[in-house]
């Protein structure tokens, strides 16, 4: 009852902060620096309890049991993740940064049969540049979500290369244990440590897969689909953090 109670509490609080987003934007015909730290305020708060609403959900998932939700359970974080990302993608021309970057999880990627119609076992990359955005530990999720056939990793690690020169690789880190992701899911988180973060490097997430080739499905049991996630896990003072974004020092009108 206490979990669904600050669900519910986050929804409204949530709900609250768009709508002061939208009060500072009809307001004026231009946005500069006062409207633009109003704007990033509501746009921080909303993260805060975009997080605590998926946190309060996540907890009535285990009070109850882990997996009663279902897909449905799963749309309903999906859909906070998702409102959040798209007020923030909103506000970015008004130069508001995405607070929501440091800890809220973002999808980098998928995986369908067709990836392994010439092998069973690839390594499939993902751009990660836009997710890694402070030093810190990140998961990286793997999760099943259509087909009769699960997935199987074994390794995941973090590439750098300076930006125009992709070729340039170094290896930050890795994480090698074997997960699987289907109905029921294994071991299918993988924790990659980074130091710093030099914003004149791009980065990709290089992941070791196997899955089934489409030839070898059975006749009725195809498929094989999912989508990739990656988290900044959360520091004790996450919130203060949140709080303390600033927007772009840009102060031209929009």
């Amino acid at each position: 009852m206490v979990a669904e109670t600050r669900a519910v509490l986050g929804y409204y609080d949530m709900l609250i902060e768009i709508c002061g987003i939208g009060d500072v934007l009809s307001a004026k015909s231009a946005i500069g620096l006062p409207e633009r730290h109003a704007l990033q305020d509501g746009m921080n708060r909303l993260v805060l309890a975009g997080i605590l609403n998926t946190e309060a959900l996540h907890d009535w998932e285990r009070a109850v049991s882990v997996g009663v939700g279902g897909g449905r359970f799963d749309d309903c974080v999906a859909a906070t993740v998702g409102t959040v990302q798209a007020v923030a993608d909103a506000l970015k021309p008004y130069g508001v940064c995405n607070s929501a970057r440091l800890f809220l999880p973002g999808t980098i990627g998928a995986w369908e049969s067709a990836d392994f119609q010439e092998t069973a076992a690839i390594l499939k990359e993902y751009d990660v540049t836009g997710n890694v955005v402070a030093p810190g530990t990140y998961a990286v999720t793997f999760q099943y979500t259509s087909g009769w056939n699960g997935l199987h990793i074994s390794r995941v690690a973090l590439m750098a290369s300076p930006k125009g020169r992709p070729t340039e690789r170094v290896e930050l880190c890795a994480d090698a244990h074997e997960g699987k992701t289907a109905h029921i899911s294994a071991g299918n988180v993988y924790r990659l440590q980074v130091g710093q973060v030099d914003p004149d490097s791009t980065y990709r997430v290089v992941a070791k897969i196997r899955g089934t080739r489409p030839q070898d499905q059975q006749a009725g049991r195809t498929g094989c689909g999912g989508t990739v996630s990656m988290q900044r896990e959360r520091e004790p003072d996450w919130q203060a953090r949140v709080m303390d974004v600033k927007p772009l020092p840009d102060t031209r009108g929009h």
